[in-house]
């Protein structure tokens, strides 16, 4: 049996603009439940500034943090509610730092949940107080 791949044109994709008001200039404090608190201030749609408050890299602090966001669900109206109301909408934001450190957040702010996922190269896992700084005073 012979399959036949397809010639026709592929339609493109078109990615959708988002609406980044809702997040941009927020400040935000979160802890997840290994206990681990951070709190970050979304400056813009390309930097954060963040500090690490408690977990093994309690101490360090990023600032201009360069980040990809992108809007993942667009607010909405809720009908929970008299007359109705504007739901926030939910985003993504990912970074690669200089440590190669690698963080994917989604933030749905309307139910103040931060999802994370973090994948730290092995000599930060081994040695993580070795990160404990000022990231921008050791970049040169």
């Amino acid at each position: 049996m012979c399959i036949e791949a397809r010639t026709s044109p592929v339609e493109p994709l078109e990615e959708p603009v988002s609406d980044l008001s809702g997040i941009l200039g927020k400040h935000i404090m979160y802890t997840y439940s290994n206990g681990w608190s951070y709190e970050v201030y979304y400056k813009n749609n390309c930097t954060i500034d963040y500090q690490v408050r408690s977990g093994p890299m309690q101490g360090r602090m990023v600032k201009g943090q360069e980040i990809k966001i992108k809007q993942l669900k667009t607010g909405y109206v809720s009908e929970d509610l008299e007359g109705g109301s504007v739901e926030p909408p939910v985003y993504m934001v990912s970074w690669v730092e200089p440590t190669g450190t690698s963080v994917t957040q989604v933030l749905n702010l309307n139910e103040l949940e931060v999802n994370t996922t973090i994948f730290f190269p092995h000599w930060v896992k081994k040695e993580p107080r070795k990160t404990v700084c000022v990231q921008s005073d050791h970049l040169h």
